[in-house]
Order: structure tokens, then sequence, then C-alpha cells
């Protein structure tokens, strides 16, 4: 997506946006001495075909001017063009827009700058008076580097006179130290700088432009759910590859990533899938009012993030705010068993009753709640024909309207010595008697769900279910989840460290049960933000294991109430793991349990 900087302050009005410096080389950007290309503020290493000493002569005369007009009042006024938007300076490659979002970020302006950002956002002022110093000194700054040339082009000639064999040797340094120089005073004010009041703010209120003004396609997918997200964003994005999908690389699910993920989306895209997370009430309604979603997916809903939302039904309210969100022409996309079976019962505010039937009951509730928050189509997708039962919960029966059955079914399902399924299809995008086959890359039965949800996406936007389910084939899912890798000693390794709650815990645990070994342990750390019921959570995560006849080693984290492992001990039970060994690592991300796991293997 391409941003010139009079659009910007066009589109940023609402935040305050000024233009406080406009750069001091002629295209806005970083000056191009190396042979890369001209007038797209790249410093590049293309292979032009200019001299590099007359590219140098030029960019210093261009300094010249541009410092002359900026002494006699005259700043700068060409129109800056960037593409994309990234708030990590260490990402910038000549082209992006850099929003620093806090403090801590303002300090790496100048870093954007020297990676050749054409359009810096900053929500400090006072910026300006520092750059206003440096223009102020750029001339002088020229003229000892231009004296710095003659001295150099000197020293060459003393140097041939000397020796004929180091001319070349000479040359090239001469060169290197010329451009070196060049460099420094064009990154010094070589990006525009673009005041806004809050930088966050002017992120969100330039993504919500992009979603509304810039993007050619109607199809807005939106996901959010306790679990399972990210990698339903992937199979999303994978199944609708035949039109040219967007999605972030990465986990982009919060009031920076949502934004982000718009921003930097070709906008003749297909469509747009994004994730749509949350750890506080309010979150998503805020994240949709940017992103408009036509689809929403909602995975499964459980004991997640308990902190911030309180409880149960707080989760509940939140995830349902997606819903809320689809216009009437849009598609809701709910999984048949929305309270998952690997749910933390517990947290159900409805009972304490642990009983298949009792959490039966407990599923449609909730599903119909959910339908009930929506005008949109309903689609729900499930596993094999149990979840093709009707909602019959007499004491909360949907409008009859609502009652649906699972639209998106797996059947004939197998599971081979890796983890990965095997499945047939059906669904009222496909005849009853066409037989697609679905086949996953990846490891666990979970993602069985995960790739229906995205085969219902691929239905209702209409690409063909066989194109979709040939691309799940090919899928490739963000690293740290379901990762089964073999040691050289034989043992098999499930890592799935990117994040935990007790739904993907009982999840993954199963899974590790499900592996054909003589002895499945799992190491398992801390699971974040939840709150009041962190320890209950803990504990029946540990009951589980037991259950499953898991071995539990406890990484830091007392409340398994198991005995505890260091990263030495871990290191010791490494070397004996051999074939016949299962071992899986889980744990919130913020306890790093990956790179341990990574120092092991």
């Amino acid at each position: 997506m391409e941003f010139s900087s009079e659009h910007l302050l066009e589109v940023l009005a609402p935040v305050g946006a000024e233009i406080l410096n406009n750069g001091l080389t002629s295209n806005g950007g970083m000056a191009s001495v190396d042979g890369g290309d001209e007038g797209n503020g790249n410093t590049g290493t293309g292979n032009g075909n200019k001299d590099v000493k007359s590219k140098i002569a030029e960019e210093m005369s261009s300094k010249e001017n541009a410092t002359k007009n900026i002494a006699s009042g005259k700043p700068a006024t060409q129109d800056v063009v960037a593409k994309n938007v990234a708030i990590d300076s260490r990402e910038i490659t000549g082209l992006e827009i850099f929003v620093p979002v806090n403090d801590i970020a303002h300090d790496f302006i100048s870093d954007a700058a020297s990676r050749g950002a054409p359009i810096i956002f900053t929500a400090k002022k006072e910026l300006a008076v520092k750059q206003q110093g440096n223009r102020q000194s750029s001339k002088q700054d020229y003229q000892n580097s231009k004296q710095d040339c003659q001295d150099s082009k000197q020293g060459h000639q003393n140097s041939k006179q000397d020796s004929s064999s180091s001319e070349q040797d000479v040359e090239s340094n001469d060169n290197e130290r010329t451009i070196q120089q060049s460099t420094e005073l064009s990154t010094s004010n070589s990006s525009t700088l673009i005041y806004v009041k809050d930088t966050v703010k002017a992120l969100a209120t330039l993504a919500k432009h992009v979603r509304q003004k810039r993007l050619n396609t109607e199809h807005i997918i939106g996901i959010t759910g306790s679990v399972g997200k990210t990698s339903t964003k992937d199979f999303t994005k994978a199944a609708l590859s035949s039109i040219n999908a967007h999605a972030s690389q990465a986990s982009f699910n919060n009031h920076l990533g949502v934004p982000l993920t718009l921003c930097n989306a070709d906008k003749n895209a297909g469509a747009i899938v994004a994730e749509v997370g949350a750890s506080a009430p309010g979150e998503i309604a805020s994240l949709t009012d940017i992103l408009s979603p036509t689809i929403g997916i909602v995975t499964a809903i459980g004991a997640a993030h308990i902190e911030g939302f309180k409880d149960f039904e707080g989760v509940l309210k939140e995830k349902g705010d997606l819903l809320e969100s689809l216009p009437k022409s849009g598609t809701a996309i709910l999984s048949a068993d929305i309270l998952s079976s690997n749910t933390f019962i517990s947290a159900n505010p409805n009972s304490k009753d642990t009983s298949e039937n009792n959490h039966y009951i407990a599923n449609q509730e909730i599903l119909a709640q959910l339908i009930d928050r929506t005008e949109a189509e309903i689609f729900t997708y499930g596993i094999s024909d149990s979840s093709r039962q009707r909602r019959t919960n007499s004491s909360n029966q949907p409008p009859a309207s609502k009652t649906k059955v699972a639209d998106i079914v797996a059947t004939n399902i197998s599971i081979d010595e890796n983890l990965r399924a095997t499945f047939q299809l059906e669904s009222p995008f496909n005849n009853a008697d066409q037989k697609i086959e679905v086949k996953l890359p990846v490891a666990g039965s979970i993602n069985i769900k995960n790739a229906l949800a995205a085969l219902a996406v691929a239905g209702v936007i209409g690409v063909d279910l066989e194109v979709a389910a040939a691309s799940l084939a090919e899928a490739k899912l963000s690293p740290l989840r379901m990762e089964l890798k073999t040691t050289a000693s034989g043992a098999k390794i499930l890592n799935d460290t990117y994040n935990a709650n007790p739904i993907s815990m009982k999840a993954a645990l199963r899974e590790l049960a499900s592996l054909n070994a003589k002895r499945r342990i799992a190491v398992l750390g801390t699971m974040r933000e939840l709150g009041d019921i962190h320890d209950q959570a803990h504990f029946e995560v540990a009951e589980f294991a037991k259950k499953l006849g898991v071995q539990l080693l406890s990484f830091n984290e007392p409340a398994y109430r198991v005995d505890g492992v260091t990263e030495a001990e871990l290191a010791e039970m490494f070397d004996g793991l051999g074939e016949g060994d299962s071992v899986l690592f889980k744990a919130s991300r913020g306890v790093e349990l990956e790179k341990i796991l990574e120092r092991l293997m």
C-alpha cells in the first residue's frame, strides 16, 4: 500500500497532522549513492549505471540547494511517497513509514532515518528543533565533505605516482570513504517528519481510511476465540490463495497488529484475513471499528485472559462483540463445539458439573447466546456426525429461524504417526456426491477444526473447495505451534510454546497422549493472565495430564503441585531420551520456554 505525505496530512487531520520537516534530499528519502533505484527513498544495492562520483556530486548539489532553501525560509514542499508501515525500526528497508508507538520507540527515529524511512511519524515536536539544528550545520558539513573529497583525490594521485599496482585499491578506498561521508549527510535529515498528537491513534486512523477507501475487496475476515486464532488465520490465507488473500505473517491481533495488517495489504488483494484478540473489555469493539469485517469466525471460548475479563461471562461478551460488528449481509462462522471439549469446565458459570451431558448443554447455551448477537448469516463447523445434533436445550432454545446444525463437517478422519490429519469434507458448498479429501501438512488434530473454518470461508466467498483443499495441503503455520520434530536419538519433541491457556494446554496434552510412545513427558510452564483461577487452572491441567498417563514436569510453576525442573535438569533428561520417548513443551509466551528448548535441541 503506497502513501504520500500530502495525502497523509489530509487523512490524519483528526490527529493534528503537520509536517515538521520535509527532508534535505531531492527525493525526500535516503540519497541513493550506491547505484540503487532513484527517487524511491531506498538506500538500495542496485546496479545503477551512473558513475559513483557523479552521483555523489549530484547528492551534494541537492543538499546545498535544500540547505539554501531552508535558510531562506523556503522548506522543501515535494510530495514524498512511502510504501507500507513499520513500528520496528529494524524492519525499515527504505520504503516504509516508521511509526514509533511509545516513548522508547521514539528513541529509534534516527535509526529509522538512517535505514531510509521516507516518512516518520512523531508525537514529539521537540524533535523538529533538533532537526532544525542539524539543518543549520548541514551546509558546513557539505563544505567539509567537499574538502575531504578533494583531499582523497589528491591522495589517490600521489598513490598512483608511487605504484601503479595500488591504483585500484586506493580508488576503491577513496570511493568507500566518500560514499560513507555522503551517506552520513543524507541520513541526518533525509526523512519527512510528520507530527501527530498520538502516533497509535494516527496508525488506527490511517488503517481505518485504508479499509474504507483504499482496498478493492469486499471480503474482510476477522477471527477471534480463546484458541486457534493464528492457525485459523494461516489456514484461511492458504485456502484463499487462489484469490491472493492477504494476512499478517505474525500473530498481529491487537491495537497495533490489526492496523498494520490493513496498512500493509495489497490494495488489490482478493481478501484480507485478520486476527482479532483481546485481553481486556472493549478491545474487540475498538478493533472491529477499524476492521469492519464482513465475515467473522469464532473458534472456541474458554478461560483465557481471565485476569483482564474477571470471569467467563466477560470473555464470552468480548468474543461476541466481533459478531455484533458484522453487517446483515455478512457471515458468521462458529465452531459447533464453541465451548471446546478441552475447556476448563470450572470456568463455566452455569455449573461445576463436568459430565459430558452438562458440557453439551452448556455448549448449546453459549452457542445460542452468540447466535443472538448477530443478524448475519450463520454457518457452523464441527467434527464427525456428532456435530450435526440439533441444539435441544429447552431452557434456552434459540429462535427457530436460527436453529442450525453443523454445516461444514469433517468425516472419515485419520491421523498418521506424525499427528497429521486427513479427512473428507461435507458442506453446503459442494455436492453430496463430491468427495473432497483434505490433507493437513501440520501436526495436531485440533487443526482439523481450524481447517474447517478456513474451508467455510472459502465456500462463503465462492472459492472452489477442491482448489482450497489442495492449497491447505501446502499451508505453513506460524512458528511454535504444534511443531513435531525428532531428535538424533529418535525421541519426538512437540513444540507448542507460542502461548498457553487451560484450553490449549488440554488440547496439547491430548495430542501428546495420542503419539505412539512408551514414555510421554510434558514440560509445562506458567499459563499467564488467569487471575483468581490461576492456581485452580494449573492444578486441573496437572490432574488432566495424570488421567492421560502423562508425566508432568513443572518449569517454575508451583501451582501444578508436581516436582519442578530446572534447565540443567532438562538438559540431563534430554541426554537420556531415545526412540519411544515423546516430550511436549508448552507455556505462555512470556516464559520463553521456546528458547530453552532451542538450546536443548
